[in-house]
């Protein structure tokens, strides 16, 4: 697989653009351009990119090591980045009560009828 290839997956995987990618990789939105162009880029750059793609991109010929659902929830949150603290905060109370109410079923769904 090419790096634009690697590059084109980690985007649609993450929803990131070209100027998120320059951020993360330290370098021009220019640059993530010409790489999308096919231009390779230089050995640090060239791992920094392999290792998100192992990151963001499931494998999907092995099957990835999670659960979509977590891929994706990590995906919409990494597109969270910057939000106020208030918005991870209603995320985790509704997390959490997603989480009760998982745990009172499966309680429910165990206990033999007497």
């Amino acid at each position: 697989m090419t790096t634009e290839q690697k590059i084109r997956a980690i985007m649609k995987e993450t929803g990131w653009k070209q100027q998120k990618l320059a951020e993360i990789f330290s370098v021009s939105q220019s640059t993530v351009n010409r790489w999308l162009s096919g231009s390779e880029p230089e050995g640090p750059r060239r791992d920094a990119i392999n290792e998100a793609y192992a990151r963001y991109v499931p494998d999907r010929q092995e099957g990835s090591r999670r659960p979509e659902w977590r891929d994706q929830l990590e995906r919409q949150l990494a597109r969270m980045d910057g939000a106020p603290e208030s918005m991870f905060l209603q995320i985790v109370s509704y997390a959490r009560g997603t989480a009760d109410t998982w745990s009172a079923m499966r309680e429910t769904a165990t206990t033999p009828d007497t």
